[in-house]
């Protein structure tokens, strides 16, 4: 999963290899994220909890979409199935 956000991050934590996630933006503010390689959604959880916002998400095996969308509000957020047809224009 990789996290993506706004502002300029204060913190960063390392997990598992090639994971990385910015925990806060500057002067402590609250971050929106993009969850790639989604699964079924837990890194979304512990960020939503933590008070960060999902702004969109992309995962391709059909099975954990569904379950993405059926634990979390997806209406409105940004979505592909294939990292690789993910503009950086877009983001």
């Amino acid at each position: 999963m990789l996290i993506l956000v706004h502002g300029e991050p204060k913190h960063q934590t390392s997990a598992c290899g090639n994971f990385s996630v910015l925990l806060t933006g500057k002067r402590g503010k609250l971050l929106k994220f993009l969850d790639f390689f989604a699964g079924i959604g837990g890194f979304h959880s512990g960020l939503e909890q933590a008070g960060h916002e999902c702004v969109g998400y992309v995962e391709w095996d059909k099975y954990a979409r569904i379950s993405y969308e059926s634990l979390y509000t997806t209406k409105g957020l940004y979505t592909e199935h294939d990292i690789q047809v993910v503009k950086t224009e877009i983001l």
